[in-house]
């Protein structure tokens, strides 16, 4: 790395010119420098970046400058309003053009085809010789666009790109080996020293400065423990023109280790700093310091008042490119907080866009919207939650077992040479390593402890499971088969009212088996999961579920000499079971606490209620076999429920008496 930094410079076209010569070009460029400089200081990026663009093919002071503004994707957006034009000046062969256009789709992508877009005038402006072009391309090697991530790529393009003297690659270079990222060594501490002599290096030539170096040498001096250096540089590097040194000025001054915000009014403060110079960062203060505690204490003008800015603010740092805007957004609107009415449609869509902008948090939550909670549009199926799981993972994000278990289950086909070749040895790793930390042998090791069994992912029974014991393995064959029944029950949402029996039956089976044979179960409890996702209206039988599960965790507990976390909060769940029957049985409704985001009508943990739910579904959907199942049938079937459960002798209130102030789709 030293080397390489030292090594590193811009060529000079003029040198070769006549004294004379020379010196009229150097008092022009000054002059242009420091009107630029000023403007970039000052954080009007739209105005400098028009003012570079007059002499952008020509004058080397232009071009500096004009890289380093599109060096910062919030800069990047502010170019939006001359999209138009910059795409004209980009298809008439302007080389920067063709970055800057590149660049707003790479940053914003505002269209369906973005990223072909962006690839296409990236090659372009590589091609016309400008360096930071061929830095940003190889970006794309590293997050997949491509089609594959591909780090080896990714790191010789980057080496590349600086070699022929892209300052981006060396910033990319700076910030891998600050944090170890992409299978870069971490040292930190090099990385400042580096970049301090660097700066000196360039004052001495009189050659202009990236701030981007002052934030970086910051985010140096922050990792090794120079927290006082680390903010005087993140200042130096804001005071210059970066705006991305606000936000990590702010969390260093006002931010506790866990980066909770200690002294909110200074963080506030702070950020009120770049919300004129549209830094998107500073909209999503009141999103980092309003939690849900806070808000409820608030009267109701201070909550509508909270909720127009958070609406506003999150909606602006999106369209500023910030991925954490539609992020933040999504979650109010799919949990129906800080005043949002609950809208999965609209969180779903919020992810989504998240996700375009390459947030993995935002992918995580579609996958878990689509798999888990079955709260995501219709029309996003498996196939598409498993394809967001990859993308995901291929950008760093935590969806490795979810990756797995689509693979497994027959989906990602076209990726499978790299799922066999990279991410199922990382698998197989990362179960050893689980092992390893508990110190459990191959042959005790249970297959509950795979992430892959606790979502849900049932499997045909092999040839390996079987245990030469007819009787058993019939038993064991059944249970299997009523997994499969439900899943199928779930995954059509039709004949639902057959989910009961079905479970009575598996639990019966599930209890011969455990009477003679403790090899299957694994097994066991993954046809359980399934089960007990689909168990929803009968609390007596959920609890019996519940019970028999906790007695195939023990007996792994047993096996393995080793306690599962599970354990504990399978437990806290039957005391839950538990006391709200018992409050039921004894008629104290009103007694029973609400859990979750929506309120249930506490007659729903009633044995009467139990009795007749699944004839009361049998008629309600006889009733409506002719209406779609898309959106608004929850105000089609809510009234036709009621109506036979009422016949049946329960009054029933529906989520929408029991929430009226939700909005369902």
């Amino acid at each position: 790395m030293q080397s390489s930094i030292k090594n590193f410079n811009f060529a000079s076209d003029f040198r070769n010119k006549r004294p004379a010569d020379r010196n009229y070009i150097i008092i022009i460029m000054a002059a242009n420098q420091e009107q630029i400089n000023n403007l970039i200081v000052n954080k009007l990026f739209l105005d400098a970046f028009r003012e570079i663009s007059k002499n952008v093919l020509t004058d080397k002071t232009s071009q500096t400058y004009f890289l380093q503004i599109l060096r910062v994707r919030n800069n990047v957006a502010i170019l939006q309003q001359d999209m138009d034009s910059i795409r004209k000046a980009a298809d008439e062969g302007n080389p920067y053009m063709q970055l800057a256009y590149a660049r707003l789709h790479e940053c914003l992508m505002p269209e369906p085809d973005s990223l072909k877009t962006y690839i296409k005038y990236f090659e372009a402006a590589m091609k016309a010789g400008i360096p930071d072009a061929r830095a940003y391309l190889a970006a794309s090697y590293r997050d997949g666009d491509f089609g594959e991530v591909d780090l080896g790529k990714y790191h010789d393009e980057l080496q590349l790109a600086m070699d022929e003297g892209s300052e981006k690659a060396l910033q990319q270079i700076l910030l891998n080996k600050i944090f170890g990222n992409f299978g870069v060594e971490a040292d930190p501490r090099k990385v400042s020293d580096d970049i301090t002599e660097y700066i000196d290096r360039c004052k001495a030539d009189g050659t202009i400065i990236d701030p981007a170096f002052y934030y970086l040498m910051a985010s140096a001096d922050e990792k090794i423990g120079r927290t006082g250096s680390a903010m005087d540089e993140y200042e130096t590097a804001y005071d210059k023109g970066h705006l991305p040194a606000l936000l990590a000025l702010a969390f260093i001054h006002c931010c506790d280790e866990n980066g909770s915000v200690v002294d909110k009014i200074e963080f506030e403060k702070i950020l009120d700093r770049g919300r004129e110079c549209q830094c998107s960062d500073s909209f999503l203060t009141y999103s980092m310091l309003v939690d849900d505690e806070l808000y409820e204490s608030c009267t109701d003008d201070e909550k509508a008042h909270i909720n127009k800015h958070l609406a506003e603010d999150l909606d602006t740092a999106g369209r500023l490119g910030d991925d954490f805007g539609p992020y933040y957004l999504a979650t109010y609107y799919e949990y129906g907080t800080m005043g949002f009415g609950q809208d999965f449609s609209k969180a779903f869509s919020l992810y989504a866009r998240g996700a375009i902008l390459r947030n993995t948090s935002c992918y995580e939550a579609m996958v878990r919207m689509i798999l888990d909670d079955h709260t995501a549009p219709a029309e996003y199926d498996e196939k598409f939650a498993y394809n967001a799981a990859y993308l995901c993972l291929m950008l760093g994000g935590d969806t490795l077992g979810e990756v797995i278990r689509g693979y497994r289950k027959g989906f990602l086909t076209e990726h499978a040479a790299a799922i066999e070749q990279v991410y199922l040895p990382q698998y197989a790793q990362l179960m050893e390593d689980i092992m390893d930390e508990h110190d459990i042998d191959d042959d005790d090791e249970p297959i509950i402890d795979d992430p892959d069994s606790f979502h849900a992912a049932e499997r045909e029974v092999e040839e390996d499971d079987w245990t030469m014991d007819p009787d058993i393995d019939l038993s064991m064959q059944t249970c299997a088969e009523c997994a499969e029944r439900v899943r199928h029950l779930m995954q059509e949402q039709d004949h639902l009212w057959e989910v009961a029996s079905v479970a009575r039956k598996f639990i019966t089976a599930a209890q011969h088996v455990m009477s003679d044979n403790d090899s299957l179960i694994d097994q066991l409890y993954e046809c359980s999961q399934t089960i007990a996702d689909g168990l929803t209206d009968h609390p007596r039988l959920k609890l019996l579920l519940m019970q028999l599960q906790l007695e195939m965790l023990q007996k792994v507990e047993a096996a393995s000499q080793h306690e599962l976390i599970i354990s504990d909060d399978l437990k806290k769940e039957i005391a839950r079971y538990e006391r709200n029957i018992a409050l039921a049985d004894e008629g104290r409704l009103s007694e029973i606490p609400q859990s979750g985001f929506l309120k249930r009508d506490p007659v729903e943990w009633t044995k009467k209620w139990e009795d007749v739910v699944d004839e009361a579904e049998k008629i309600a959907c006889s009733h409506l076999k002719d209406i779609p199942r898309g959106m608004g049938f929850c105000f089609a079937y809510w009234p036709e429920r009621k109506a036979a459960l009422a016949k049946l002798g329960v009054e029933w209130r529906d989520p929408h008496q029991m929430n009226p102030r939700v909005m369902f789709d």
